[in-house]
């Protein structure tokens, strides 16, 4: 592709240059992302400890006091938006288990 000027033409067709860097390219996330809670929130089920998004969906891990594990939950099923909002302002969340 040229763009004309009064007197000359250029060549304006993209090339790479040897200085040029090389595109950043964003590390691939994972699917599903788990961030455990440094605080929990009692729901009426149990306690809330941690937070999994899978695609558009976000889960709420709850923990009853009688077993160990804990199942996963949508997110609007077992707190209001604004507990949501009180339960993220009040915890840290990181990716490790603490």
């Amino acid at each position: 592709m040229h763009k004309f000027f009064a007197r000359a033409a250029v060549d304006v067709t993209p090339c790479p240059s040897p200085y040029a860097r090389p595109r950043a390219t964003l590390p691939s996330l994972p699917k599903e992302l788990i961030l455990w809670a440094s605080r929990s929130i009692s729901t009426k089920s149990g306690q809330a400890v941690a937070l999994r998004k899978t695609g558009e969906c976000l889960e709420i891990l709850i923990r009853q006091s009688n077993n160990q594990g804990g199942k996963w939950y949508a997110a609007e099923v077992v707190l209001s938006n604004n507990l949501i909002a009180k339960w993220i302002g009040q915890a840290t969340f990181s990716p490790i288990q603490r």
